[in-house]
């Protein structure tokens, strides 16, 4: 995704809608990371909590509040009308 909080939102955002950010929308997804990578460095239980949901452990060479913050950015992108298909 890259290394840079812009290169890996845009990265995600064109993994889920197939399309690329606007300059309208690129702010937002970056003011989310920072959110929430704020909040999980400041409540290391909620990202603990996080992590343990789902199939696949989370890698422990990972730094979990990174990974929390982008795993609320990968929620938020996966519930974007943008990405829901309609059959």
């Amino acid at each position: 995704g890259g290394d840079t909080d812009s290169a890996r939102a845009q990265w995600a955002y064109r993994q889920v809608t197939g399309t690329e950010l606007t300059s309208e929308q690129l702010p937002l997804l970056t003011e989310l990371i920072e959110g929430q990578r704020g909040f999980f460095a400041s409540k290391s239980s909620d990202a603990d909590a996080l992590l343990k949901i789902g199939d696949t452990p989370a890698d422990p060479a990972l730094d979990k509040t990174e990974l929390a913050a982008f795993t609320a950015l990968a929620q938020a992108l996966i519930n974007l009308d943008a990405h829901i298909t309609l059959r």
